[in-house]
């Protein structure tokens, strides 16, 4: 990267001719010159305009550059920013585009493209396509409940929920899931991640702590109908102190999900999942790896890369007890002959008893 440059000496002839040439006491007054370079301008304007444009001076260490692009350069090199930052926020983006489209979804709602079929705008063009497919029919039905999907995968994991099946279990306690996501997010119990809490919203590393700091004296009423609060599950058996905390508990065994994506019509039991989903769409990441730097747009991408720096292997083989860092790797391991021969031989011996 060319270094940084304090006063430019490429500056033309005409130019320095002017900034030399002795002015008129009424000229001086009015003129304004470049420190930098030495050019003239006829007012302030004028000069903090060019300064800004040609002459940028880094905001963190106080250097100056011959051009914006250099700037951009050095802030990314020396002091990791990204290049561009939100005039209305705190967020910056590498490229200009995903600022441009932040922008647009965040905070100005300005809506350039419109779906012929129902008329709904979204700023940009790939948000328009994703929700045009949830005006065409899903073709994909489950003969067991009737649940419709518009892509075969979706059916095929939907199945597993009537075959009992949960192929990712947690190393740790032994839980089983029918999604890697649903794993991914019961492992932050065991690895301290920020958890949600539902009585306020808010993300905490020790969430037991927080709910006895700060909501253990509230009253444990239904402020609409000043019933006593605490309830027991008639599903599972939990018990909860808030009314609150029970409603929201109610939509794993209901299935209810409430807050819904305008793009792809998704769902999500909790308005913060939506929140999260949302920046798939957006191109926003805004969960930095504490190792590298490297940013993603959902809290569990940003686990599964922590893995490679912790070494963590959280999928396992519940018939050989392999470990491995990633899903596709544990899958393809169920897939090798050795492990469906073992697989076999321990059915065998299971029949034979």
């Amino acid at each position: 990267m060319p270094p940084p440059v304090v006063a430019s000496a490429a500056v033309s002839s005409s130019h320095k001719k002017v900034a030399n040439k002795p002015q008129s006491t009424e000229t001086s007054e009015i003129l304004s010159q470049c420190q930098q370079c030495g050019m003239l301008f006829p007012n302030k304007e004028r000069l903090s305009d060019h300064q800004r444009k040609s002459h940028p001076v880094c905001s963190t260490c106080g250097l100056c550059f011959t051009g914006i692009q250099r700037l951009h350069e050095h802030e990314i090199q020396e002091h990791g920013l990204l290049p561009y930052g939100c005039e209305y926020c705190q967020k910056r983006f590498k490229h200009k585009p995903h600022l441009n489209l932040h922008v647009r979804a965040r905070h100005t709602r300005e809506k350039t493209c419109h779906c012929d079929i129902c008329g709904k705008g979204y700023s940009c063009s790939s948000m328009l396509k994703t929700h045009r497919t949830t005006h065409f029919e899903k073709k994909f039905t489950c003969e067991v409940c009737g649940r419709s999907f518009h892509h075969a995968c979706h059916l095929t994991r939907h199945k597993l929920v009537h075959q009992g099946v949960r192929p990712h279990r947690c190393n740790v306690c032994g839980k089983g899931f029918i999604q890697a996501g649903n794993l991914r997010s019961h492992q932050i119990t065991h690895t301290g991640e920020r958890q949600l809490c539902s009585i306020c919203g808010k993300r905490y590393r020790r969430l037991k702590d927080h709910i006895i700091s700060k909501h253990l004296h509230e009253p444990a009423t239904d402020e609409l109908a000043g019933r006593e609060a605490s309830v027991t599950c008639d599903v599972c058996g939990k018990k909860f102190s808030y009314l609150s905390q029970f409603k929201v508990h109610q939509r794993v065994h209901t299935g209810e999900k409430p807050f819904h994506c305008d793009v792809c019509g998704k769902s999500y039991r909790l308005k913060e999942l939506l929140r999260d989903h949302m920046y798939t769409h957006t191109g926003e990441k805004p969960y930095r790896c504490s190792h590298c730097s490297k940013t993603f747009n959902l809290a569990t991408s940003l686990m599964r890369h922590r893995s490679i720096h912790t070494g963590e292997t959280p999928y396992s083989c519940s018939d050989c007890g392999k470990h491995f860092r990633l899903l596709t790797y544990l899958k393809a391991h169920l897939q090798t002959k050795a492990h469906l021969k073992q697989t076999q031989r321990r059915q065998s011996n299971t029949s034979d008893l």
